[in-house]
């Protein structure tokens, strides 16, 4: 089940690395917890909706499982993410 606080660690990671970076995100079998991460990154940095981000893992990575409650998990993400971002524009 996809964890809100993991998935927001793993995004702010990848999203402190340089923007000209290339970033690596695997796991055991990279099928479900990597592919999650990915998702997640695209959704709550590049602004894509989940539906746009599942078409395009379906695509580029037939077979992949994103992990269950993922799409929920993401949508507490964006929350967190905003509700930080309007505290420190409050600073």
């Amino acid at each position: 089940k996809a964890d809100p606080a993991k998935l927001m660690e793993a995004v702010q990671w990848l999203e402190s690395r340089a923007p000209t970076e290339r970033k690596l995100v695997c796991c055991r079998a990279g099928m479900g917890r990597s592919v999650s991460v990915v998702m997640a990154y695209l959704c709550c940095v590049e602004g894509k909706s989940y539906d746009e981000v599942l078409k395009l893992v379906m695509i580029r990575h037939p077979g992949a499982m994103p992990l269950p409650n993922l799409q929920v998990a993401i949508e507490q993400v964006r929350q967190l993410r905003r509700s930080k971002s309007s505290r420190h524009a409050e600073s």
